[in-house]
């Protein structure tokens, strides 16, 4: 198996060449078959996780700005509604919640 570059393609040679391909295809009156990494090796891409951008957006400088009733919005979680925040001991961990 050869290396090669798209504009050195030869015949009757198994070769790899780098390009940007979504799915291989046959040409069978060329002799010519081409199969992308991802036919081959049966992987399937990871979609890119999309940056988040926060226009028109406030972010909050202190939980204690909030007044109970007030709508928020979560990267997470999504629209919510504050209710208030309570001090719960866990496992002898004091936490907000």
């Amino acid at each position: 198996m050869t290396e090669t570059k798209e504009n050195e393609i030869k015949p009757q040679v198994v070769q790899l060449i780098s390009a940007g391909l979504q799915n291989g295809f046959e040409l069978p009156n060329a002799n010519l078959v081409v199969i992308t990494e991802t036919e081959m090796f049966k992987q399937v891409q990871k979609k890119r996780v999309r940056q988040q951008t926060l226009a028109n957006a406030e972010r909050i400088k202190s939980y204690t700005d909030l007044k109970p009733g007030d709508y928020v919005v979560h990267v997470n979680h999504g629209i919510g509604q504050f209710t208030g925040i309570q001090t719960l001991e866990v496992d002898g961990v004091k936490q907000d919640i």
